[in-house]
């Protein structure tokens, strides 16, 4: 099984020397995740993928190295780092089309920035199955993965079809469960072979990753055959909905 973590490091504080805190918690699950998946699955490969300049990057991949990836890629764009998320997903999802992958893992969002769109936006690029909130995850096949979600305040697990992109989240089940499948990594120094890839490689420029400054096509209302209706006040639409209901529309 060929699983890829996305990573992203966070914003750094001037004067602080790299640590696992470069990686937002949300990352460092999904990173365990694999983790786990690698200890677990004989035959399996973890590669760690980001996208920015060396600087920023490169020392959050050497990192995900020393924490069990067996493979580390870097898309070397500084200008990625000014673009939006769409820039950044055309990029990252270059880089697995000619890396390969049957799995794709993401941190369920960043932890500065709270938009948690990179992960679905990939899989929609990929034309990938898309599974976010995950807390637990195993395989007993190579061409499945077994996938527990919470949703609310249940938990709904589910078996999935490689290949596959999960969100993992980052909760008290997801760290105990994927504390448990691990295995320790002993400490080594942070490795320089890290593959380097630039947009060129992917066949991509920087004018056509650049950031959205409009939307495609007008902004129209969504049709509808039914007056807009205002209420005042949460009851009172409830009660509407109820009425809505009882009559069947």
């Amino acid at each position: 099984m060929k699983i890829a973590v996305l990573l992203h490091r966070l914003c750094a504080e001037s004067g602080k020397p790299d640590g696992p805190e470069i990686l937002g918690a949300f990352d460092r699950a999904a990173l365990a995740a694999g983790r786990a998946l690698l200890a677990n699955t004989p035959g399996t490969e973890l590669l760690a993928i980001a996208a920015g300049s060396a600087a920023s990057e490169g020392p959050a991949l050497a990192l995900a190295l020393t924490l069990g990836a067996t493979d580390a890629l870097h898309i070397d764009a500084p200008a990625l780092e000014t673009t939006d998320y769409l820039g950044i997903t055309h990029a990252i999802a270059g880089a697995l089309r000619g890396a390969g992958y049957d799995l794709v893992l993401a941190g369920d969002r960043a932890d500065d920035d709270p938009q948690a769109a990179l992960g679905p936006a990939v899989a929609e690029a990929l034309g990938l199955l898309h599974l976010g909130g995950v807390v637990s995850l195993s395989s007993d096949s190579p061409t499945s993965v077994i996938a527990t979600r919470r949703a609310s305040a249940s938990l709904a697990t589910w078996r999935l079809e490689l290949p596959v992109l999960l969100c993992i989240a980052t909760t008290p089940e997801s760290t105990v469960a994927f504390a448990a499948q691990s295995t320790p990594v002993d400490a080594r120094p942070l490795p320089s072979d890290i593959r380097t890839v630039s947009l060129a490689d992917l066949g991509l420029s920087l004018h056509e990753l650049g950031r959205r400054a409009h939307l495609r096509g007008e902004v129209a209302p969504t049709p509808t055959h039914q007056p807009v209706v205002f209420m005042q006040s949460p009851g009172e639409l409830a009660a509407w909905l109820r009425a809505q209901a009882e009559a069947g529309v």
